[in-house]
């Protein structure tokens, strides 16, 4: 899952507070949903940004990679990671109202 916020920046250490908040609640309430509907998991937060003097395009954002399966004889041997969850369902289930300001 991805949270972006609408202003485009390319750092996220030189957006403005508006953006700051929105992102920080738009977070807050998508581990809520997400605790709601898959309970107590393990996620990473993973912030990205662009790299130092990068120019555009870039926009930062933020990923949030829940441990729903753990990983077996493809992923192991592979390195790829299987995702079985369809991206329709993943979005059914954690659909929730984003904040007009993030």
């Amino acid at each position: 899952m991805l949270v972006i916020p609408r202003t485009h920046g390319l750092h996220l250490h030189r957006s403005g507070p508006a953006d700051l908040t929105a992102v920080g609640l738009a977070l807050r309430d998508v581990l809520a949903r997400m605790r709601q509907i898959l309970g107590d998991i393990a996620y990473n937060l993973v912030f990205h940004t662009a790299p130092y003097r990068a120019g555009d395009p870039y926009h930062w954002h933020v990923h949030i990679w829940p441990k729903l399966t753990s990983r077996a004889g493809f992923e192991l041997g592979t390195g790829m990671l299987i995702n079985i969850v369809a991206p329709e369902l993943a979005a059914r289930d954690l659909r929730l109202s984003v904040p007009a300001t993030c």
